[in-house]
Parts: C-alpha cells; structure tokens; sequence
C-alpha cells in the first residue's frame, strides 16, 4: 500500500511540474490581438511601457494563400494617442514601415511614450491593398492597440 502511495504522490508531483512547464509565459505588454479575414491577418500589440521611458507598438499584415500586398497603393497607418501617451509620428507611410515584402506582409513600428500610468491606447487606422493575380482590394482597418503602462 506504502508503494501505491509513494507513486501516486510522484505521479502528482510530476503532472505538477510537467503543466508549469506546458503553461503560458506572462508577458508584462498588452497582448497581440489580431483581425483574421480569409485574405490577410492583422496583428497589433503595444510593448511593455514604464512612465516617461520609449517604447513601441507593433502593426503587422500578412498575406495569405495567393494574396499579396500592393506595393503602389498610398499605403498608410494613423495613429490617435490617448491623452497619457505622446507619439513621435502619427501618420506613418509605407516609407516608415520597418518591413514591406508583397507576399510576406508588412510591418510597423510606432514609437511612443507613456506620460502617465494606468491604461492607455493608441486608435489606429490602417489603410493598405491586398490583390491576386485578377483584382486588387483597398482595405481600412481601425483598431486600437492597449497599452498597460506602469
């Protein structure tokens, strides 16, 4: 019976250990939120921010299946802080992007900094063109990126 117990105890033991292994780590930014359609996927987050220090908030579209992006549509990201968050640009075009690739998606980066701390937000507009190989589709996706700022 004594044995029973023991390896019941270390079977728990190790169930134990083996889920905070298998548990999600916490990170201390928002978290990613994303917009799925059957052409693309929109992905936004905001990093971890301390008052008064830099930090960023992240905009990405990745094509999917046959789509691309347009690389000759006027694309574009509007930023609108809340009153507790400064930006150093708020309209960002696709020469600020820190990545474009047709097929492999888009990326920017919008540089903030949080004046107060509590929860704050960036209201955001992105205006971009996905295509196949026939037809070219103009988008505008509003969204707005939390920022949890200590």
């Amino acid at each position: 019976m004594r044995s029973k117990l023991v390896s019941i105890s270390a079977l728990a033991l190790s169930f134990g250990f083996a889920a905070q292994l298998l548990a999600p780590q916490v990170s201390h930014g928002a978290a990613a939120e994303s917009k799925q359609d059957d052409r693309y996927t929109l992905t936004y987050s905001a990093a971890a921010a301390k008052k008064g220090e830099s930090a960023s908030a992240t905009v990405t579209v990745t094509p999917k299946g046959e789509w691309h992006l347009n690389r000759e549509f006027p694309t574009s990201l509007s930023v609108t802080p809340s009153t507790g968050v400064v930006v150093t640009k708020t309209k960002l075009k696709l020469q600020d992007a820190k990545r474009f690739d047709e097929h492999k998606g888009l990326e920017f980066q919008v540089a903030y900094e949080a004046k107060a701390a509590g929860k704050e937000k960036l209201d955001s507009k992105l205006k971009f063109a996905i295509c196949i190989e026939t037809s070219c589709s103009p988008v505008t996706e509003t969204f707005s990126i939390a920022i949890n700022v200590e």
